[in-house]
């Protein structure tokens, strides 16, 4: 009895530290990060902070000039645009054979520092890979003493397939050095040399 009650323990401290953690990036660039993962779905929030002017900050969430540098992997074409929304696609190739296109709206809100994107349609060229049921989430700037902190947030359902576990840890990896990137990205083009480090 003794015995399974550690089991049980040990397994829910695992699951506690593969599924949240604390990264660096090349040793000055922490960043902070969360993962929940069902079979067909996954939820990432991940947050760094930065001193940085906050107008500059949401700007980089929201241009599509910079949509275009964060996703370097993806042909990135804008749709239509509005004064404070966008509709962008993106063109994924993975491995010369697989092949996904997605369109997103994107909402700016000035007022609350916020960027918010949901998928509008999603489309595999092979029938074999999970397709992208729904997916939504938002960027945002929050002033916290003499610093801001930065939060990237996405919540993504897919079809079961063969491929959908392997897509599910894949996409996960890439959110994390997404986050990575933007948060350099974001101190290169506002004005500061590095985020904050505790």
């Amino acid at each position: 009895m003794a015995f399974t009650r550690i089991k049980i323990f040990v397994s829910v401290f695992l699951i506690i530290i593969i599924n949240t953690g604390v990264i660096s990036a090349q040793g000055k660039n922490k960043i902070q990060y969360s993962l929940t993962e069902t079979d067909t779905s996954y939820t990432f929030k991940g947050t760094f902070k930065i001193n940085a002017d906050p107008g500059c900050l949401i700007n980089i969430f929201f241009s599509y000039e910079h949509l275009c540098a964060l996703a370097p992997d993806a042909v990135v074409t804008l749709t239509e645009k509005g004064d404070v929304w966008n509709q962008v696609g993106y063109l994924y190739k993975k491995y010369g054979y697989f092949e996904n296109r997605s369109e997103w709206f994107r909402e700016l809100d000035k007022q609350h520092y916020k960027v918010k994107f949901t998928l509008i349609s999603s489309e595999n060229n092979k029938s074999i890979m999970p397709v992208m049921k729904s997916s939504s989430g938002y960027y945002q700037v929050k002033k916290k003493d003499n610093f801001y902190i930065v939060i990237y947030y996405q919540e993504c359902t897919l079809s079961e397939s063969a491929l959908t576990n392997i897509y599910l840890n894949k996409a996960e990896k890439e959110a994390i050095i997404f986050l990575e990137r933007l948060a350099e990205y974001s101190c290169t083009h506002c004005g500061v040399s590095s985020p904050i480090n505790d």
